[in-house]
């Protein structure tokens, strides 16, 4: 209830960017596709110099693109539909699709239909300046497949350096492989135990992902992903994640 609330916020912790959730309540309520409260984005962004370069697509956790149910995919592609008109409304250039839990890819049939309902999309996107940008499960060897299967399609990939640590991935092996494809990245810190700890508790080397992504010349986007903070300590917390960041970023990264 209090969604326009964030941007002062954000600016004052010392954000410049949010990645705007749609979540399972999905279009019918997020403000992103109401025409007047995208004014009031348009200027909460201008008031408070907060870019939203990105859309995380969540509601298609509920609803997978690649489902084998052909209602539940032409409403995966109906959705991404009004998505991208109001991604394009508002300037925004990526939309991310989680390919995990529920909606993760778990053959080569889900991949192939995955494909297929991308390239229908492929032109629209293109026209709109937008491309997708695909979080999964998978390992490195069968990313760098799905990719060069998306070849010339608007498709690149997220690293999410908690994720990445959560399944047991040696970012060594990783980044080397998918880093060509990577549009996206999300600051998060787990175990394979624990999914998502306070940025720093975890498995996750950052100075070797930053040293990494700088080697490469990554030039995209840092979105925060870390754990949930206690009630009352969310300004608090994202102060503090924001700050390590920024440590992170100057120290390995610039």
């Amino acid at each position: 209830n209090n969604w326009d609330k964030e941007f002062e916020l954000a600016a004052e912790i010392g954000f410049n960017c949010i990645e705007w959730v749609i979540d399972c309540d999905g279009i019918d309520t997020n403000p992103l596709f109401s025409a007047s409260k995208r004014k009031t984005i348009k200027s909460m962004c201008e008031k408070y110099n907060i870019s939203i370069p990105a859309v995380c697509h969540d509601q298609l956790m509920d609803i997978p693109l690649h489902s084998q149910n052909n209602n539940t995919a032409e409403l995966a592609v109906a959705i991404l539909h009004k998505t991208i008109e109001s991604c394009e409304n508002l300037e925004i250039q990526f939309i991310e699709i989680p390919l995990i839990g529920n909606s993760a890819l778990s053959d080569d049939n889900d991949q192939q239909n995955l494909i297929k309902q991308l390239a229908k999309l492929d032109n629209k996107v293109k026209q709109c300046g937008i491309s997708f940008i695909l979080e999964t499960d998978l390992t490195p060897e069968r990313n760098v497949d799905l990719m060069q299967n998306m070849s010339g399609l608007s498709v690149g990939l997220n690293f999410d350096m908690g994720n990445s640590a959560y399944w047991g991935f040696d970012s060594d092996h990783e980044l080397p492989l998918i880093g060509p494809w990577i549009k996206n990245v999300h600051i998060k810190d787990c175990t394979p135990e624990d999914y998502t700890l306070p940025l720093g508790d975890g498995d996750v080397d950052f100075k070797k992902v930053f040293t990494y992504l700088k080697k490469q010349k990554y030039n995209g986007l840092f979105i925060l992903q870390a754990a949930p903070a206690p009630f009352g300590k969310e300004k608090d917390i994202a102060r503090q994640y924001c700050q390590f960041s920024q440590n992170q970023i100057r120290n390995y990264f610039l």
